[in-house]
């Protein structure tokens, strides 16, 4: 237990570092990381391990998107937390009405609602059942490539060289998810360009408001659409 959470301290920071570069967490794969690592203590065993990562990283890049907004509109950190403890209360009593819909709606690891993660350490905990040795073959190998790799675009960046050099944790978001998630940023970015060079009057913070606007409505519209499944109206 003492292993999993020092391990799961280790990854979260590794989320973090990438949530600050990207402003998505990786949490499923730190969590799938630390599910490899202690594959030898059972199916029960790496599912925790995984669990734990899963849930610090979670929380900790939530902490951080929070903390964020609360840096834009001068809040101070220490009523922000006070108030994101009392969310995490208030905030059950919506979170699982609305995950009821969802599930009843369309069901877990569907295609309606992939659930990529739960899916990932389900998949995960019954391939590694016979350990490390179930891994495919050259799978150690090409996590070795990854680590070194991302470790020389971690020190680059510390170097002069660091303006020629690609995020590493940009470069590993990029990788685990979807391609259709990966394009979708893609073109925002290349959106915000060309938006900023004919209007240069628009700031960052007028893009991120954009930006958040937008989630925030395909957030509810997709809550909305699995009310209207559910009564048969759609």
């Amino acid at each position: 237990t003492l292993s999993v959470l020092l391990f799961a301290l280790i990854m979260t920071v590794v989320s973090s570092r990438a949530t600050g570069e990207t402003d998505m967490a990786p949490v499923g794969p730190v969590g799938t990381v630390s599910q490899l690592l202690f594959s030898g203590c059972g199916t029960i065993g790496s599912m925790a391990a995984a669990a734990v990562t899963f849930g610090t990283s979670s929380q900790a890049a939530q902490t951080l998107w929070a903390l964020k907004a609360g840096e834009k509109l001068k809040a101070a950190p220490r009523p922000q937390l006070i108030a994101q403890l009392t969310g995490a209360l208030l905030g059950a009593a919506v979170v699982a009405p609305v995950y009821a819909v969802l599930v009843k709606a369309y069901g877990i690891g569907t295609e309606n609602l992939p659930a990529p993660s739960a899916v990932s350490v389900k998949a995960t905990a019954e391939a590694m059942r016979g350990g490390l040795s179930a891994l495919p073959p050259y799978a150690t190998l090409a996590g070795g490539v990854g680590l070194a790799a991302g470790a020389l675009l971690a020190l680059l960046g510390r170097t002069r060289w660091a303006r020629y050099c690609p995020s590493a944790a940009a470069v590993g978001i990029a990788m685990i998810l979807p391609p259709a998630l990966s394009i979708a940023g893609l073109v925002g970015v290349l959106v915000a360009m060309l938006a900023q060079r004919l209007r240069p009057s628009l700031d960052d913070d007028a893009l991120t408001s954009l930006a958040a606007g937008g989630l925030a409505g395909e957030s509810v519209m997709g809550v909305l659409i699995a009310v209207l499944v559910l009564l048969g109206l759609v």
